[in-house]
């Protein structure tokens, strides 16, 4: 009669060895040979700071990364500065209005990025999923809401893009050697899964779009041009199907971090059903497999410096093995947010810890892409560079 009772724990065990990934990183990963610290110190004269999925924070617990930004940002003249917010700025459902019960914490949320900024210096900030509350069809309310805020509240030092919850493309020309080139990439997906929108921005197809950003990079007039959107045309993360062995256990934790129910074998169902496409957020659905598909032709034809996005919970640098052209992911702006993060083929950088990433261009033509990891405290450390 014992037996039954040993074969539970036995085949378990089985399960959890011979089945589930367990490949996550638990520590900073760096291909060998890709990076190089700088061996003398240069003046930047154009900063960018990057930023993503930073849109949750506890009022009595400062978030790290937000911290060590705010110092950063300090050694850099504003007039040569942007900070580059890269959606999900506000958890879980966007800003809703002025008489809803969680007008008050979402306006806390978006306040502590602003306050990152100091008395002086300016922030573009895109959406992300969270902020269009994803396929709700009061998306626009809440993008307006967010997009009048965030211009009040900064004294118009930063900024939402597109304005109106429109898609773009479009760009601005921060010198004549550089153009940053932007999107709202979740507007796109709910047009391309008919959502209705109340915006004056008519739905556009695939195509469409895409010729109009080719448009935007093919007469930049000789400058670098940089892609700004939240969704990520390549992860190792769970928005590219990797989850580990943690996804099987807890499911639950990916509504929130702290719901550690163990459901072992149903578990599964979770990470089983988006690695199949239940959720256009993931690269397995056609929706976006469709925008990667198209984000690598039009890569691999105009090379951009790199394209940034948030909305995997990770901090990423990686070489698209298909378009050979840079994909960085900065996705960590706060502790708060449940996600793993594993390697593959194209990994140059990878970690599971919050933080953000700096771009700095020089006068010679240079430039180079640091990853910064704050400890507990918010102090700053440089952990990865790469020059581009």
């Amino acid at each position: 009669m014992k037996r039954p009772l040993l074969l539970l724990p036995v085949l378990l065990i089985s399960y959890l060895i011979l089945v589930l990934p367990g490949c996550s990183l638990g520590s900073n990963y760096i291909k060998k040979g890709e990076s190089f610290k700088p061996t003398a110190e240069k003046n930047a004269i154009y900063t960018l700071y990057l930023i993503g999925d930073a849109g949750k924070t506890l009022s009595d617990d400062p978030e790290p990364a937000l911290i060590s930004l705010s110092s950063e940002i300090l050694k850099s003249n504003p007039d040569s500065t942007l900070v580059v917010f890269l959606g999900d700025n506000i958890y879980d459902h966007g800003l809703p209005d002025e008489n809803h019960p969680d007008r008050s914490k979402a306006e806390n949320y978006i306040k502590d990025q602003i306050n990152a900024l100091g008395a002086n210096h300016r922030a573009l900030f895109i959406a992300g999923n969270h902020d269009w509350d994803n396929n709700s069809p009061m998306g626009n309310k809440l993008m307006k809401n967010q997009e009048l805020f965030i211009r009040k509240y900064s004294s118009a030092r930063a900024q939402l893009l597109p304005e109106n919850g429109c898609q773009g493309p479009d760009f601005l020309d921060i010198n004549e050697n550089l153009r940053l080139i932007y999107f709202d990439s979740e507007r796109l997906f709910r047009d391309w899964l008919d959502i209705p929108d109340s915006s004056e921005c008519k739905p556009v197809d695939l195509n469409s779009f895409f010729n109009n950003l080719e448009l935007i990079l093919k007469n930049s007039n000789g400058r670098k041009c940089i892609l700004l959107h939240h969704h990520p045309f390549i992860t190792y993360g769970e928005h590219g199907g990797k989850f580990d062995w943690k996804k099987h256990i807890f499911p639950l934790t990916a509504f929130n971090k702290y719901f550690l129910l163990p459901l072992p074998v149903v578990g599964s169902l979770y990470p089983i059903l988006r690695s199949n496409g239940i959720t256009p957020q993931d690269m397995s659905n056609d929706v976006y497999g469709n925008y990667t598909a198209k984000m690598r032709e039009i890569s691999k034809k105009y090379n951009p410096v790199f394209s940034a996005s948030g909305h995997e919970h990770s901090l990423q640098v990686i070489r698209d093995p298909v378009s050979n052209t840079i994909q960085i992911i900065s996705g960590k702006g706060t502790r708060l947010t449940d996600g793993t993060v594993s390697t593959g083929e194209g990994t140059i950088f990878a970690s599971p810890f919050s933080g953000f990433m700096k771009y700095e261009i020089y006068a010679d033509g240079t430039s180079l892409l640091t990853v910064i990891v704050p400890d507990d405290e918010g102090k700053a450390a440089e952990v990865f560079y790469f020059p581009l």
